[in-house]
């Protein structure tokens, strides 16, 4: 888990007159993050998309909204293939009760 920042925090308000200026200097430090505070406590942190991006990963479960790769070439269903959903539904009913 990450330090706390020791940097200090900028209210609201000054944050957003700085944000353009604040938005390039995380663009260039893939490690840039600023504290922000509400009424002097730290509610909130502007990272750069970098970072925000590997704190994403680390996170178990991560999902990334890329779209998917194109798959290519041809696939041919052999078999029953209603019981094999139906199997497939149980299967997956059966590992979210134990957890997995």
């Amino acid at each position: 888990m990450a330090k706390p920042s020791k940097q200090k925090a900028l209210n609201v308000s000054e944050a957003r007159k700085k944000l353009s200026p604040l938005v390039e200097e995380a663009a260039r430090s893939p490690s840039f993050q600023v504290p922000i505070a509400v009424r002097g406590k730290v509610s909130a942190y502007l990272v750069s998309a970098e970072r925000m991006e590997s704190l994403l990963a680390a996170e178990p479960g991560a999902r990334f909204y890329e779209r998917p790769p194109r798959l290519k070439g041809t696939l041919r269903l052999v078999g029953d293939i209603d019981r094999a959903l139906v199997e497939a539904a149980q299967e997956l009913e059966e590992n979210a009760v134990r957890g997995r």
